[in-house]
């Protein structure tokens, strides 16, 4: 299990692989003014979105120290801030 874990995780950070993490972002989590670095996966689907005029990522907010378990939101795109920085950066970051 932990072999397929790191396994996904550096496919996933692999620079050539844009398929896992498309965008590195900034949402509020797990609360109102606490704010964390995740990653988009893809957009959620209009027609399960709570509001279908909006648009909402799907975003995986990795943990510490095990960046391999996290948490899967549904974030709506206007909540989340897309940073300038690579998805391996971000990573570093969050290990770190």
């Amino acid at each position: 299990p932990i072999y397929s874990g790191i396994k996904q995780l550096v496919q996933a950070l692999n620079p050539d692989d844009q398929s896992s993490f498309k965008q590195v972002v900034l949402i509020e989590f797990p609360k109102r003014g606490v704010y964390t670095v995740g990653f988009v996966t893809s957009e959620f689907g209009t027609h399960l979105s709570p509001n279908q005029s909006d648009t909402y990522y799907t975003v995986f907010v990795p943990t510490t120290p095990n960046p391999t378990s996290g948490f899967f939101l549904v974030v709506n795109k206007n909540d989340a801030q897309i940073l300038s920085m690579s998805r391996q950066e971000a990573m570093t970051m969050i290990i770190s």
